[in-house]
């Protein structure tokens, strides 16, 4: 029987992180590499994070996305999705464009690479809690097979992706992804999984200070009463990817300090 600590680590393990260079994925890429991992980082600027290899990566741009997975080249063993952008950056067809679109063109050209036992880790986010409910909509963005399909389904759609900024579209539709795609992966003996953070102190609460002020940010609260630190939500990330994880796929894990599980019993007990 292997020991418990021996599924957590990632030695000889080739693992690629998007987002490298800042919030949740330079502390994803740290522990990795804490964990004996074999790291490949891409961002659009190098990380100060020590990574075995680095790779320039555009997510809104379709060329620099394939050249970057060629650069990648090799077996993959762990594929962690974590770049993107918020609604703060003020063109919801750009966030909508690099958080799901961009990034589906990515995880689509590595798959080949990946071996049976190799994972795939998105981040969503609690902006998407109504998934569910909204799947009816975001639907017709899964049902795009490129990039430019993708485009032109937000240019017919601008409601859809005014709603949120982008934010929300995109970040639902990474969580109906990896539903859709459970079957399709596991018989390839690929999990996919993805977690879906409240607010975390990264560069994007920056962006969502600037546009739209502290007052905003703080009306996001938690039982726990604070935001996440980025490293608490990269532990979630790896554990995923990790052989401790070997029996999860499908799953969207609500790393919100409490807030899912509150909402729910709100909406389930009846008032006295």
């Amino acid at each position: 029987m292997t020991r418990i600590d021996e599924l957590w680590r990632y030695d000889g393990r080739r693992a690629v992180v998007t987002g490298c260079s800042s919030g949740i994925g330079e502390q994803v890429a740290r522990q990795l590499a804490e964990l004996g991992a074999e790291v490949v980082g891409l961002d659009v600027r190098p990380p100060a994070v020590e990574v075995n290899h680095f790779v320039s990566i555009d997510l809104s741009d379709p060329a620099s996305i394939d050249a970057a997975a060629a650069a990648v080249g090799g077996r993959i063993d762990a594929l962690f999705n974590i770049a993107g952008v918020s609604s703060g950056i003020g063109d919801p067809l750009r966030v909508v464009t690099i958080n799901f679109l961009g990034t589906r063109r990515f995880t689509e050209a590595l798959v080949p690479s990946m071996p049976p036992g190799s994972a795939i880790a998105n981040v969503s986010s609690l902006a998407a809690s109504a998934y569910r409910e909204n799947a009816g909509v975001t639907a017709g963005l899964l049902d795009t097979a490129t990039m430019a399909e993708g485009i032109e389904w937000c240019q017919r759609n601008p409601k859809a992706v005014a709603d949120g900024g982008g934010y929300r579209l995109s970040k639902e539709a990474i969580i109906l992804y990896g539903m859709a795609n459970v079957a399709l992966l596991g018989a390839k003996g690929i999990r996919i999984n993805c977690t879906a953070p409240a607010v975390t102190d990264t560069p994007i609460l920056d962006q969502l200070r600037t546009a739209y002020g502290q007052e905003y940010l703080d009306s996001f609260r938690t039982p726990l009463g604070r935001v996440a630190g980025p490293d608490e939500q990269a532990n979630v990330l790896v554990f995923l990817n990790s052989r401790a994880a070997s029996y999860i796929t499908g799953q969207v894990i609500w790393v919100d300090g409490g807030t899912i599980g509150e909402t729910d019993l709100a909406e389930s007990v009846p008032r006295r």
